[in-house]
């Protein structure tokens, strides 16, 4: 082998060398989201634990009224609920105080230990 060929094939083992390390690299600096962190799927609705949102001012006579319920028995309640207002497509809910609140799913979204946030997966046409 004469020496150009040993440099091509020099100057190729190093390009390989140098883009491995950029994809190993690269994908050591990927960050991954743990997996008790992801939304488990509830039938309709996706639940991710601890966190809560801006209610949303579309209930009432006038519908200006925060979506607010008290009294809230349990979590097959307050699907009812949600499916009872059109434009209900996510919800807060604690069973420790029986309390839910319609969320704007369009906000972001915030930790609080005290509620578990609800979002709807399908899609529902109320008539």
């Amino acid at each position: 082998m004469d020496t150009q060929t040993i440099s091509i094939v020099f100057i190729i083992i190093l390009s390989l060398i140098i883009i491995g390390l950029i994809i190993y690299s690269t994908n050591k600096k990927t960050s991954l989201i743990n997996p008790n962190n992801c939304p488990k799927v509830t039938g309709t609705f996706s639940v991710t634990p601890q966190k809560s949102g801006t209610t949303v001012r579309i209930c009432g006579v006038n519908k200006d009224k925060e979506c607010n319920f008290t009294n809230v028995n349990d979590l097959n309640n307050a699907i009812d609920i949600c499916n009872g207002v059109p434009g209900c497509n996510a919800f807060v809910y604690s069973s420790s105080i029986n309390v839910m609140s319609i969320i704007d799913e369009n906000v972001a979204t915030y930790s609080d230990p005290n509620y578990d946030l609800y979002s709807r997966q399908i899609p529902l046409i109320i008539n």
